[in-house]
């Protein structure tokens, strides 16, 4: 997905909640969609994908969806911000998904997090 990216995250937790932030520099084009959709149906060491995905509002680069290998679901959101492209990927509620490139955006881009987070 990102070839050239600054891990700015990286964690599992002991509930085993997951979550990575990337920051790709120039992100403001829509070749991840077409990227991952191209995959959508494939298999990955004989299990299955399935990737969905939509646009998000905010303009090209701007996506939410799920990428699903059998039994495990990763959401994927990603925004661009200043041209640069911001994508969190997490094992979780699509709620906490939101959240997290929420707050990632907001870290990056210097503005004040969403409430009741510090960092």
């Amino acid at each position: 997905m990102a070839t050239e990216a600054d891990q700015r995250i990286g964690y599992l937790s002991d509930e085993g909640d997951q979550l990575i932030e990337y920051v790709v520099e120039d992100g403001d084009d829509t070749q991840l969609l077409e990227d991952l959709r191209g995959c959508s149906g494939g298999t990955a060491g004989g299990n299955r994908i399935a990737i969905d995905l939509a646009s998000a509002p905010g303009g090209p680069g701007n996506v939410t969806g799920s990428i699903g290998i059998d039994e495990i679901v990763v959401r994927l959101r990603a925004r661009v911000v200043d041209g640069d492209n911001i994508e969190v990927l997490t094992i979780g509620t699509s709620e906490q998904a939101d959240t997290a490139i929420d707050v990632a955006v907001a870290r990056y881009a210097g503005t004040p997090l969403p409430e009741g987070h510090s960092g």
